[in-house]
């Protein structure tokens, strides 16, 4: 029986080539279908992507040609795998007290300084000092939408700065936008926005807002206003590629994408088959039955919604299409996940632990997808402390080596829509509008996005390369805590063998650092590479 898979190839190779192959009737070289085999969707947009009608051994075989990076079934005809946003709702702030009233974004004050300097308080009498604003730089929030009249979203002359254009229009794909695709009835991604480029929330206060909704996040009441996930990246890249020069500094303008948002593996523990930690494959009555034992032992936490567990998955397609805007010259912030699980890299004593289920199996250690190492991963640095001098990662966020860098993201204060999920509450500077409290990597991975738009206002020709190895570069080091041991999965502060790193923004204006990283000249500031 034939099924619609995507072929998705790896970086380099013959392209035309195996297109060519496939569509045609060739020689059985071993992989390729002796056949000529039909498309499915030709995503106009892709290069390395293409749906076909396969069976499953053409596809099994298929997978083994040395050219290919994934074959797989598309994820939202997979029912094992959920997309859902990275972020939850948090509880009281201690740093604000409550959702209500007039409280900014603590990771601005807290990206500005090497040390904590909030202490093991609550409270700081520093202000938020910058120099940039993200001028000139285009930020993509992929997510539920945004509530695109939000206050937090205007210029300083009151005009809107959310460009709501026709992604297909503007990409050259075939497609149609919904009517309502600039509303947000969830709320996650407004409040998103608002981290990366909100006027009082947020980092880039002055770039220009594009919002992608994608089909899935939309929220309650509003299904299917989004753009389906095989469009959701190539209208981006496409788009970004049809940009004109900007003459003002030679370069397009700079495209930084946020993907605060992933797959989810879903299963239940009656269908488990075995776990395989570092090569040895466990069976047992406990790796079956017993969730605790599976946590302490192998690393896989029991988060569960009371039927289904949860794990990382990758969706090969999808790591795919982010290569490929990478590629094109878009920078990339994910977040890494709240799932509680390290992430290893290739390579690691953990990347290919596998939980098989009904049969099927998974590579639990990967992280979900989009993920791709050279985009910025984030985790989630958390609002309470250990001590004055030693902060630590949120009990839920990802960890390990394929964690880049952490950032604020527990109990952030941001906008939310007026029609949302997450009972918010009036804005504090206009009642006709809504904020509220959320914690999660989807509120760390913004923050990234926001300094690094910063950043790009300086260089707007860096490559996505040269940004993440700045970032990284200036990044604290050492401050949160962690244990000797890279297993210690029960301790939920544990970094796990992972980066103990932090975001840090040199261009903020504090006594430890400008003199380092810029100059000022008659106003003008400039960058010190």
């Amino acid at each position: 029986m034939l099924k619609e898979y995507i072929v998705s190839l790896n970086r380099g190779v013959d392209y035309d080539r195996f297109w060519d192959e496939i569509e045609n009737i060739s020689q059985d070289d071993g992989f390729v279908p002796a056949r000529r085999v039909d498309i499915v969707n030709n995503r106009d947009g892709s290069t390395r992507s293409c749906h076909y009608a396969l069976t499953d051994q053409e596809a099994d075989t298929l997978r083994n040609d040395p050219r290919i990076f994934s074959v797989e079934i598309p994820p939202d005809q997979r029912p094992e795998i959920v997309i859902g946003k990275r972020g939850f709702q948090g509880g009281n702030f201690n740093k604000t007290n409550t959702s209500s009233g007039d409280f900014i974004n603590w990771g601005l004050i807290r990206g500005n300084y090497i040390n904590n300097i909030y202490g093991t308080g609550v409270s700081t009498s520093e202000n938020y000092k910058y120099l940039l604003d993200g001028t000139g730089v285009d930020v993509v929030i992929q997510d539920s939408g945004i509530e695109v009249n939000h206050p937090e979203f205007r210029d300083e002359f009151g005009n809107s700065r959310v460009q709501q254009i026709n992604w297909y229009t503007e990409s050259g794909i075939a497609g149609t936008q919904n009517d309502n695709h600039y509303r947000d009835f969830d709320g996650h991604g407004t409040h998103v926005a608002a981290i990366a480029v909100g006027r009082t929330f947020g980092w880039a206060k002055n770039a220009r807002i594009y919002s992608l909704k994608i089909r899935g996040l939309e929220g309650a009441g509003d299904t299917n206003t989004g753009i389906i996930l095989a469009d959701a990246f190539d209208v981006i890249k496409l788009w970004h590629r049809n940009k004109p020069v900007d003459p003002r500094t030679g370069f397009k303008r700079p495209t930084i994408v946020n993907m605060s948002w992933g797959y989810f593996y879903t299963y239940r523990q009656v269908n488990i088959n075995s776990v395989t930690y570092r090569g040895v494959t466990h069976s047992d009555s406990d790796t079956l039955t017993n969730a605790a034992y599976r946590w302490e032992n192998y690393g896989l936490i029991p988060l569960t919604d009371g039927t289904f567990y949860y794990t990382n998955v990758r969706v090969g397609s999808a790591d795919s299409d982010v290569q490929e805007m990478i590629d094109e010259g878009i920078h990339i912030c994910i977040a890494a996940g709240n799932q509680y699980h390290k992430i290893d890299v290739p390579g690691g004593d953990d990347y290919d632990n596998i939980i098989t289920v009904s049969g099927s199996p998974n590579q639990y250690h990967r992280g979900s997808s989009p993920f791709d190492d050279e985009a910025f991963k984030v985790g989630n640095l958390d609002s309470s402390v250990v001590s004055a001098n030693l902060e630590h990662k949120a009990f839920t966020s990802e960890n390990g080596p394929g964690v880049d860098l952490y950032a604020a993201g527990a109990n952030i204060l941001s906008a939310c829509s007026n029609t949302n999920e997450f009972g918010a509450v009036t804005y504090s500077k206009d009642s006709g509008f809504k904020q509220v409290l959320l914690t999660g990597t989807s509120q760390a991975s913004p923050q990234v996005c926001g300094l690094a738009a910063l950043y790009l206002q300086m260089n707007p020709g860096a490559k996505p390369d040269q940004v993440k190895k700045w970032l990284i570069n200036k990044s604290t080091v050492g401050n949160m805590y962690t244990t000797v041991s890279n297993v210690a999965y029960t301790d939920l502060l544990s970094l796990n063998g992972g980066s103990n790193r932090m975001l840090f923004n040199p261009f903020g204006i504090s006594e430890q650092v400008l003199s380092n990283d810029l100059t000022i000249t008659d106003g003008a500031v400039t960058l010190i590479k």
